[in-house]
């Protein structure tokens, strides 16, 4: 059970950090560059 809950909390904790990841990169404008859109 604790094994779960471990899991879970590091699965957490890497959604949140791909999301800041990816604000990150919109902010450095690498996002728009891929979906073509000019800021």
């Amino acid at each position: 059970m604790r094994l779960l809950v471990f899991g879970a909390a590091v699965l957490v904790l890497l959604l949140a950090l791909l999301v800041l990841a990816l604000g990150i990169a919109s902010g450095l404008g690498l996002i728009e560059l891929r979906f073509g859109a000019p800021s």
